[in-house]
């Protein structure tokens, strides 16, 4: 009974269609037609094209292995509370870090690239012309040339002093700033934008990662802070006698030597035991 139904109603739709006008038709059946024919055009299209694309991915594959600048070392090194002191790279490079400074180090086939978003670094680099060390920082780049120099990135001051040899400073666009020699320094100040060029004790720079400080004026606050990222003593001192200016030479190795002068400087007392010392 079903199949019957069935038949009577496609019976019935064929006389419907029959009964439609003859040009509406023929537009049906063109258009039909023609998006039989589009199909077919996709249809080989794609066969076309899949060779084609194979052999795009395959040379795209190739131009990456034979020239990109592949990665051979890459390493994140952090000083917190304390120096860290003469960090060796794989280069044989030399890499000492201050209290509160972290440096991204990725070492490609044609580079060696140092990131040094803020703090303060003495590099002992070691001399390759065929893969230059650069160090950037949010300021200006510094492609070395083969030196011992020294990097300060603080928020106020941008510093590049040389030990040893030369280095070249430019801007973030790589446009030259400088090329400084032994004891050259320049200075870039972040709030005004300026440079400045000048001379400086070559022997003096970086001395801080070895523990020994010259200070000018400082408060005696400031002083322990620096020897403080050298100690294993906590340091206590009165808020009377904090502010109290210190100058001259001075090397956190002998800090007994400077203990005993401080009173002879100023009316400080001290208390010392093996884990801590007092002033007041």
């Amino acid at each position: 009974m079903t199949t019957f139904n069935n038949a009577q109603e496609e019976q019935k739709l064929m006389e419907e269609i029959q009964a439609l006008p003859q040009p509406f038709l023929e537009d049906l059946k063109r258009e039909v037609r023609e998006k039989r024919e589009k199909r077919k055009r996709q249809s080989l299209f794609l066969k076309r094209a899949v060779p084609f694309a194979a052999a795009a991915c395959t040379l795209c594959v190739l131009y990456f292995t034979l020239f990109y600048d592949h990665i051979t070392f890459a390493q994140t090194y952090i000083a917190t509370s304390k120096v860290q002191h003469e960090i060796l790279l794989p280069d044989h490079s030399k890499v000492s870090l201050d209290a509160h400074t972290s440096i991204d180090v990725t070492y490609f086939k044609s580079k060696r690239l140092v990131k040094l978003s803020q703090g303060k670094a003495v590099f002992d680099v070691f001399h390759d012309p065929k893969t230059p060390f650069i160090i950037q920082t949010d300021r200006i780049n510094i492609k070395v040339l083969g030196t011992q120099f020294e990097v300060v990135n603080d928020p106020n001051r941008m510093e590049v002093n040389v030990k040893e040899g030369r280095v070249q400073v430019s801007d973030q666009n790589d446009a030259p700033l400088a090329l400084l020699t032994k004891g050259e320094s320049l200075l870039l100040d972040t709030t005004t934008h300026g440079l400045a060029l000048k001379k400086i004790n070559a022997e003096k720079i970086g001395e801080w990662h070895t523990g020994k400080y010259t200070f000018y004026q400082a408060s005696l606050k400031e002083v322990f802070n620096e020897f403080a990222k050298h100690l294993d003593i906590a340091v206590y001192l009165d808020t009377r006698v904090a502010s109290l200016p210190i100058s001259g030479n001075f090397d956190v190795q002998r800090l007994d030597v400077f203990l005993e002068a401080l009173p002879l400087i100023h009316p400080v007392m001290i208390e010392k035991s093996a884990t801590k010392i007092v002033i007041k």
